[in-house]
């Protein structure tokens, strides 16, 4: 089984669950991340997703009112996603529209590998940019959230002149990240659970 086809069973799995525990025959992507919603798109197709799927346009300015428009449409019985990666999920949570964000174990780079592409919020690119791209951005979050390292040692991939500005705006997320509850859904520790 190819990478891309064992993240679209998990994917498709997780969402399956999700809409199956909501009571939802009906999903809604919040199309607010081009790259992120042609991925998700494709993994669920690939992943045999059965349940009807409609793109709502979505902007990242108000992500509350996008996912009340998307269950304002579709009424009780849509389910929104929203595509977001796992970077901007950990760094920019307050602006996570829908309860379910079936890309957010996928950092950027992964979005990536599988997709062709990533995106940001605007005011995400600086900041991204100044600690050194992605590539040193998605370092970091791994070697601090997957392995377990101190922030000071996780910091180390980062540019030293965009390290504090990253470092300010990954504590300032902390308190969203504790209200949203982001849980990975492609890892190890959870693949079993998610798929049961």
């Amino acid at each position: 089984m190819s990478r891309f086809d064992h993240v679209a069973a998990v994917v498709t799995g997780v969402v399956a669950t999700a809409a199956r525990d909501a009571r939802c025959g009906t999903l809604v992507v919040l199309d607010r991340a081009p790259p992120e919603t042609e991925l998700l798109l494709r993994l669920l197709g690939a992943g045999g997703c059965e349940l009807p799927l409609e793109r709502v346009p979505a902007a990242d300015d108000d992500p509350d009112a996008a996912a009340a428009a998307a269950r304002g449409r579709r009424g009780t019985d849509a389910l929104p996603l929203d595509p977001v990666n796992k970077t901007i999920a950990v760094l920019w949570p307050e602006l996570l529209a829908a309860p379910v964000l079936p890309l957010a174990d996928l950092y950027a780079t992964q979005v990536a590998a599988l997709g062709g592409s990533w995106s940001a919020p605007a005011q995400a690119y600086e900041i991204i940019e100044r600690a050194g791209g992605i590539q040193a951005v998605d370092r970091f979050l791994a070697a601090h959230l997957d392995e377990r390292r101190s922030l000071d040692e996780a910091s180390l991939h980062l540019d030293a002149r965009g390290r504090a500005p990253l470092r300010e705006r990954f504590e300032a997320g902390w308190w969203w990240r504790r209200r949203v509850g982001v849980v990975p859904k492609l890892g190890a520790r959870t693949l079993g659970i998610d798929l049961r």
